[in-house]
């Protein structure tokens, strides 16, 4: 933890050029972070789920380390959002993913189970609801036309190691559905409880991705399958065939449970990155044996663009 020191960090913000492996990417603005008396824990992923930005330019990321939420302006002046911890109306104990609704952030709190409402940039209270139990707390979460949109995991227990990936409540906190279920090739196995979604959603369209299959599979926001995006390259390694069924978690403890997902956590490359930019969808596989991301890119029609 940094406690009264200068905290720097090189933030790039990019915009789309050639589709080239040389010039992707061209660097726009570079912000230099001051923490000052700010205690920061650490800086989580830029355009994940710990991070927004709304449209006057200022920034809210939840530190998951000092469990408190923090702004910074396009000045890279730091400072801490005030939010009192607690259980109460308006108070939160862990800030994790986070989402812009207009002029309205949105806070996930998976120790609570509780998804509050904010109005900046002076964070006043406004509402919250509690998420169901019936699936896991949101590891990311999306406001989009009306509705919230959550990468979750609704377990079936009838038949365990299958379910559903994304969770739907409209923005009073309904209720609405789950959809995405997950992949036939991993259902049932050890590494089905690893495996959670990422997406995007672009023109009213919610594309997504599982980590352990190739493609990007679009749906209409009530849920509803439209089409698959991309065929898996070479480079990508799914689950080998030796991994064992969940069965074998029975009986195990704690201890012996981390051991077995520890043995397979490794044993494929995951897929993990998907964005846009420019009508352009990015998908990025971690190849880990060579501490890289390797990306393919696609048109909104599905049609590839550069690998």
């Amino acid at each position: 933890m940094l406690r009264n020191l200068f905290f720097l960090l090189i933030i790039s913000y990019v915009s789309v050029k050639a589709i080239t492996f040389e010039n992707i990417f061209q660097v726009e603005k570079t912000i230099t972070l001051k923490s000052g008396d700010t205690i920061i824990g650490g800086i989580p992923p830029i355009s994940f789920q710990w991070w927004v930005t709304d449209k006057n330019g200022q920034n809210y990321f939840a530190d998951i380390y000092t469990k408190q939420l923090l702004g910074f302006d396009m000045n890279g002046n730091i400072n801490e959002i005030a939010i009192s911890k607690g259980q109460g109306p308006g108070e939160i104990l862990l800030p994790d993913c986070l989402s812009l609704m207009g002029d309205t952030l949105i806070v996930a709190d998976p120790q609570l189970r509780k998804v509050q409402y904010y109005k900046t940039p002076y964070m006043k209270y406004i509402s919250s609801f509690f998420i169901l139990l019936t699936h896991t707390q949101p590891f990311k979460i999306k406001a989009h036309g009306g509705k919230l949109f959550m990468s979750v995991f609704k377990e079936n227990f009838e038949q365990p190691g299958t379910g559903d990936l994304i969770a739907i409540y409209d923005d009073k906190g309904m209720f609405l559905k789950t959809f995405y279920p997950l992949k036939r090739e991993v259902q049932g196995r050890i590494i089905s409880y690893n495996i959670l979604s990422n997406f995007i959603i672009v023109n009213d369209k919610l594309y997504a991705i599982q980590s352990a299959t190739y493609g990007v599979d679009v749906f209409n926001l009530n849920g509803d399958f439209i089409k698959k995006i991309g065929n898996q390259p070479e480079y990508f390694n799914p689950p080998s065939s030796d991994i064992p069924s969940i069965h074998i978690l029975e009986n195990k403890n704690m201890a012996e449970r981390k051991k077995i997902f520890k043995k397979y956590k490794n044993s494929f490359t995951p897929l993990v990155v998907l964005f846009n930019n420019d009508n352009m969808i990015f998908v990025g596989t971690e190849i880990k044996k060579d501490n890289l991301y390797k990306y393919e890119v696609f048109d909104l029609k599905g049609n590839i663009l550069h690998s």
